[in-house]
């Protein structure tokens, strides 16, 4: 019994979820408003040893409104933003690959460039050989007009759920084949317990990963626990520690994804101090030194949440 046990409590871990599909951020109603709280105690400003690039993602709202969120990421110390090109989050079927206005994207990354912030384009990714092909298509022109820092791949439910889909080996081989000429970095992200044989074959085509390390109020996931639990799998199985590394396959970045969303009511737990714990687990890492919060919308919604986002890179805290 006791064998039969664990593996299906293995198998259940392995398609545990986030407490929320954070990616539909795009079109979701506005978050919450903030309840009026006493102001927190001063705390010092992070050191940050390790971090040295503090990302957000971001999505159509950014790109209708590019001026107002370049200035406030610049403002609050984020030199990197993640462009959500388009949101094919309830894809299950094969469908056409498409994007939002490239005008757009283009004037929002080049904006945001000209502000001394990085971009990367971010898209969904499907098994699918002609979402693929038509992805390249796109995608390639569009991240070499951008100046675009990477191409990063999300990879949830539309991959791991897809049907009448490619095997996920010949998905990613496609994939790999396709974008051969980009002229930027491949990175994928995914949640913490994304299924290992359905991410692996992705991640091992692309240079970078990025596992969601979100701790909120309703995820399960401690502040304390999040970051190292899920950074020790993704380098045990995607990065560097997996076990079967193919010959000749390069190193892999591990970039941190956290949470903005969500912050009060963890329980133990200030808005301030969940943040700075999970911050903390990333600042830790040995070479980890990037971090990408769910999401710009987010960080702006709460004055609370942009104050520690401000201190991360030494920034003055916003009044």
């Amino acid at each position: 019994m006791i064998p039969h046990f664990w593996n299906w409590l293995r198998m259940l871990l392995e398609q545990q979820e986030p407490d929320e599909d954070p990616h539909p951020e795009i079109e979701i109603p506005d978050p919450e408003p903030e309840e009026p709280e006493p102001e927190p105690e001063p705390e010092p400003e992070l050191e940050a040893p390790g971090v040295k690039h503090v990302g957000a993602w971001c999505g159509l709202a950014s790109l209708k409104n590019a001026d107002r969120d370049i200035a406030f990421a610049r403002a609050h110390g984020i030199n990197r933003l993640d462009v959500i090109v388009n949101d094919h989050s309830a894809a299950r079927e094969p469908r056409p690959f498409t994007t939002y206005d490239t005008t757009l994207i283009s004037r929002f990354c080049n904006k945001a460039q000209a502000a001394g912030i990085e971009t990367h384009l971010m898209s969904w990714v499907m098994p699918h050989a002609a979402y693929i092909e038509e992805a390249a298509e796109q995608l390639i022109p569009l991240a070499a007009g951008c100046n675009a820092a990477s191409v990063q791949w999300d990879a949830e439910e539309p991959w791991t759920r897809a049907r009448n889909r490619l095997p996920y080996d010949v998905a990613a081989a496609r994939l790999a084949e396709s974008f051969k000429d980009l002229p930027c970095p491949m990175g994928v992200n995914g949640i913490g317990y994304t299924p290992a044989k359905k991410f692996g074959p992705l991640a091992e085509i692309c240079d970078y990963v990025v596992p969601q390390c979100y701790s909120t109020r309703s995820s399960g996931q401690k502040p304390e626990e999040v970051v190292p639990r899920f950074h020790r799998r993704y380098r045990k199985l995607f990065a560097n520690g997996r076990a079967f590394k193919p010959p000749g396959a390069r190193d892999k970045q591990i970039v941190i994804g956290l949470a903005a969303y969500r912050q009060k009511g963890i329980p133990g737990h200030t808005v301030e101090t969940a943040m700075r714990t999970a911050l903390a687990g990333a600042q830790a890492l040995e070479g980890v030194d990037t971090v990408i919060y769910w999401s710009l919308r987010h960080i702006r919604a709460n004055r609370r949440v942009a104050r520690v986002i401000a201190s991360i890179r030494q920034t003055p805290p916003i009044a």
